[in-house]
């Protein structure tokens, strides 16, 4: 009976040794894949490592981060509530609990998913206990006010988004940490961008670009090229916008990051809509409207319907016909403006006839007033001229009369 005991714990303690190596190589894996960019293949390899044990080797603090590294894939393939499951897993063990560092990233993290997921409220709670629990990390809290500064820039509160980001700037510059400093730039080109202050923009994002070529960075490059594309649509530079975004749309196809291939054909929509190319729009849109749903639809939460309404085939037909309105518009201008211009040209000839009749009315008055005024002054002469006669004739026969009276006498 001993002996048989004794062999059991033999077999246990060598079956527990093997899980525990395999789980540990399982994990190795994920993080392989996770270096590669193949999100999805590491989330099996992890879950892999999850199905050897329940409860019995997830104690250490290293094992216990496989539940992280979920939530960190999950967010990378942006299915957030998966990733908010994980998360949650995560900082409900002991061994986290006590660990205000781990806790505080993972605080972080949440209220990015919460955030994506569009729950507002939640995100900022998260952001606030993370700053909280953090302590003196500067990096760590430069990091968290600048998710912060995203939210109200999103709600439009540009005042207080910018505020946000020039304090996560100062706790990125005392460390010279990269990929905060780059982040909080080019937010505040977006930024400058939206306030109308294209000049002091351009020279942000032109800073993030440069830092992101320094660096060799190519997915933050990726974004800096979205935004600088959304710049030169702004500024009607169309040829310099879609090289940038379609260098975007290339490479993050490449990168397989779905969200920053949404982010392309978002802004290209933008870009040839107010080219008044429509029919690239619409093409676009659709590709854009395909990829939000994909996205969107990996992620059942409490807006789940009215997200699924808001991307409903009877969105996109909506879509579609406000494109062809503003098509139909553009072209219903460009005839207006035609019309107008005949119009115009009528009112102008006719008004240039009219003024001609006037002046040629006002010059035949003029040279009657002058006729009559000439004829004025003949019949004064010659009234004149038969006064003098009149006169003349008196005297001739007031003189022949006085004659006449001489000799009768």
């Amino acid at each position: 009976m001993i002996r048989k005991l004794t062999i059991f714990f033999v077999l246990l303690v060598s079956l527990t040794s093997i899980n525990a190596q395999n789980f540990q190589s399982y994990i190795v894996k994920g993080d392989s894949l996770v270096e590669k960019r193949a999100f999805t293949k590491a989330i099996n390899s992890y879950q892999k490592a999850l199905d050897l044990k329940p409860e019995r080797i997830i104690t250490k603090i290293n094992e216990v981060a496989v539940f992280n590294k979920l939530g960190i894939a999950y967010t990378e393939i942006a299915e957030y509530q998966k990733a908010l499951e994980y998360f949650f897993k995560y900082i409900d063990k002991d061994v986290i609990k006590s660990n205000d560092s781990i806790l505080s990233n993972t605080y972080n993290s949440i209220g990015v998913d919460y955030n994506h997921l569009n729950q507002i409220d939640q995100a900022l709670k998260f952001y606030k206990k993370s700053i909280e629990t953090y302590g003196k990390d500067s990096v760590k809290i430069g990091s968290v006010y600048n998710n912060m500064a995203n939210i109200y820039q999103t709600r439009n509160d540009n005042k207080t988004a910018e505020g946000y980001y020039k304090k996560a700037l100062f706790y990125f510059d005392k460390k010279d940490y990269y990929k905060g400093i780059v982040a909080t730039v080019m937010n505040l080109g977006i930024i400058e961008m939206e306030n109308q202050r294209m000049e002091t923009s351009l020279e942000y994002l032109n800073k993030a670009k440069d830092l992101a070529q320094e660096k060799h960075d190519t997915l933050t490059y990726i974004v800096v090229s979205i935004n600088l594309g959304d710049y030169y649509t702004a500024v009607t530079d169309y040829d310099a916008s879609e090289k940038y975004l379609t260098w975007a749309l290339e490479n993050s196809k490449k990168q397989n990051a779905r969200l920053f291939i949404s982010e392309s054909y978002k802004s290209l929509v933008k870009l040839y809509k107010k080219k008044k190319d429509f029919e690239q729009a619409f093409n676009y849109l659709e590709l854009y409207k395909a990829s939000s749903d994909s996205i969107f639809n990996q992620n059942s939460n409490r807006d789940y319907a009215e997200l699924e309404a808001k991307y409903s085939l009877r969105e996109k037909d909506k879509e579609m016909q406000i494109l062809m309105n503003e098509q139909k518009y553009a072209e219903d201008q460009v005839k207006a403006q035609e019309r107008y211009t005949w119009v115009l040209s009528g009112l102008v000839a006719f008004a240039i006839l009219f003024l001609i009749l006037l002046i040629s009315q006002r010059a035949k008055r003029s040279k009657a007033r002058i006729l009559l005024e000439n004829q004025n002054k003949e019949i004064k002469k010659s009234k004149k001229q038969l006064q003098d006669l009149n006169r003349q004739y008196e005297k001739l026969i007031d003189k022949y009369e006085g004659q006449n009276n001489i000799e009768e006498a």
